[in-house]
Order: structure tokens, then C-alpha cells, then sequence
């Protein structure tokens, strides 16, 4: 059984992992309690989990209170100053694997247009490595969440809420792949307590199910009751060519993130946003431990 730590919970990926980690599909592969670390001091432990109110920056303390830990999920947000502060930790305290913060898109094929792109993502997981620790790297596609990415947050696949417009980047049948968070939770959670995971390979690429961008657009006006318009449709090529322009001449803008991955969308297979590979056999090998979810 293994121990088990999480760093960072108050996310959109926090509670779903937690209550993999507590279900009972889970249960015989852990040692409880499971240390989970906040910077909030308003959570009550019990006997399946240790609420740890705890920062970072304090890594001496922090790994201390993680001594003899076998796994490490981290859910931190792609903060340059954390990846650093728990690549100490995990220094000190060595354990068996770690998960890091890679959820999401594939980044690796993005830095052909975009270098740079989420790069700390990458330089992060490979000084992990560097420390002598197993690595898993996941990547997810995009989240489907009903009160969040995919439903609400939708500017991804060329929709303006604002505007109740859209616009197409790639084909016709340009599709994505989508992992519900729950999914995700049940991932994470099998990675960590694998009792093999020295099998698995450094990078796993798993999904819920692939979805055509247009179903997308059908479920957003069909929630909010709405037609949306459509005012442009750019190619694949064309897609392309924006992105590497905008990033070469302005590099990352925050408030355009969610634009940079339609251009990504757009570029189909193996780009970064559509996996043409799945791994879930490994994780879950024929719904073993829990039914997948769709979107």
C-alpha cells in the first residue's frame, strides 16, 4: 500500500482527485491517511485524510511533514517559483513517484510553433527526473466540467459567450480529445497507487472520449438556449500561422491563453489537443475500476 500526499487543492482537479483517493476502488492499494497540504487552515482532518495547512516557501517544514511519503501528487498552478519549491522538497524526501502538474494538452508538439509554450511544464518534470524519482507526466486533452471548461468555459472552440458568436478553426470535422475531471481523479488516482508503477511509462496520454468541436457548439446553445453565429472559418494552415505570428511577436498574453488552444484544436492529431494514441488500458484496463465518463 502507499502512502500518499497531495499539494495543492484548491483547483478544479483538488476535489475530484481527493475523492478518488477516498473511494472505495482505491481503498486496499492505500495507506491512510492521505497528507493533503493547503495554505487554508479551515479543513478537518479524519482518518482517511491529514489536512496539512502548510506554504511552500517553508520547504525544510514541508518536507518534514511529508517524511517517508511514497507518492507526491502535485496540483499547483504552472508557477515557476512553486515548481522550484517542490522540486526541493522532493529532494528531501525521495519518494517512490511523483505526479506532477502536467494535466491537460500535450505540450511537447506546441513548441514547433510556439517554443516556450507552458515550457516550465516540461523543465519542471524533468528536473523531477534529475532527482533520481519516478515521473509520470498526464496528459488529459481538454477538461469537461459541467459548470466550468467545455460547457462554460468555451472560447477554446472558437465560441464568444459575450457575443453568442463562434468562430471555426481547422475543418469541418475537426474533433478534441475531453477527460471529465472525474475521470481525471480516477487517473491520477490509479497512477499513484499502482503497485508497479515503475511499468508505466514516463508520459501517459489518456482521454474520455474524443469529440468533434461541433458537438461542442451543439451542447453550449442547447445549455444556454441560444444560436450561435457564425462570423469566420479559418484553416488548419491558417490557424496555424496566426498562432506562430502572434507568439512571435507577442510571446504569451495571459488574456488570450484560451484563444492560443483553438489554434492548437485546429491543428487535429497529434498536435497537442487530439491524442491518436490512448493509454487508459493501462490506468483502468477494461473499466476495471470505474466506467468512463463522456461528455
Amino acid at each position: 500500500m502507499s502512502t500518499i500526499a497531495v499539494i495543492g487543492l484548491s483547483g478544479l482537479l483538488g476535489k475530484p482527485v481527493l475523492d478518488a483517493l477516498l473511494s472505495s476502488v482505491f481503498a486496499d492499494r492505500i495507506a491512510y491517511p492521505i497528507k493533503a497540504l493547503t495554505r487554508k487552515d479551515d479543513k478537518t482532518s479524519t482518518d482517511k485524510v491529514q489536512y496539512i495547512q502548510a506554504d511552500l516557501a517553508n520547504t525544510s517544514a514541508v518536507a518534514e511533514a511529508l517524511k517517508g511519503i511514497d507518492v507526491i501528487i502535485e496540483l499547483t498552478t504552472a508557477n515557476p517559483v512553486l515548481f522550484g519549491q517542490v522540486e526541493k522538497i522532493v529532494a528531501v524526501v525521495k519518494p517512490k513517484l511523483v505526479i506532477p502538474s502536467q494535466f491537460g494538452i500535450e505540450l511537447e508538439p506546441v513548441q514547433e510553433v510556439a517554443p516556450g509554450f507552458f515550457v516550465i511544464k516540461l523543465e519542471h518534470s524533468a528536473n523531477l527526473r534529475k532527482l533520481g524519482v519516478k515521473v509520470v507526466d498526464i496528459a488529459t486533452g481538454f477538461f469537461a466540467e459541467k459548470s466550468s471548461y467545455s460547457y462554460e468555459i468555451v472560447q477554446p472552440y472558437g465560441i464568444d459567450p459575450a457575443s453568442n458568436t463562434v468562430i471555426q478553426y481547422g475543418p469541418d470535422d475537426t474533433k478534441v480529445s475531453i477527460s471529465t475531471v472525474t475521470d481525471i481523479g480516477n487517473v491520477i488516482a490509479s497512477v499513484a497507487t499502482d503497485p508497479n508503477s515503475s511499468r508505466l511509462p514516463d508520459s501517459l496520454k489518456v482521454q474520455s472520449e474524443i469529440v468533434p468541436v461541433k458537438k461542442v457548439w451543439e451542447t453550449y446553445e442547447k445549455n444556454h438556449n441560444v444560436k450561435l453565429e457564425h462570423t469566420a472559418k479559418k484553416s488548419a494552415a491558417e490557424a496555424k500561422a496566426e498562432f506562430k505570428h502572434l507568439w512571435e511577436t507577442e510571446g504569451f498574453v495571459p488574456a488570450k491563453f484560451l484563444h492560443y488552444l483553438g489554434y492548437i484544436i485546429a491543428q487535429g492529431a497529434d498536435n497537442g489537443a487530439l491524442f491518436s494514441e490512448n493509454d487508459r488500458e493501462l490506468v483502468n484496463p477494461g473499466e476495471k475500476y470505474w466506467k468512463w465518463g463522456s461528455y
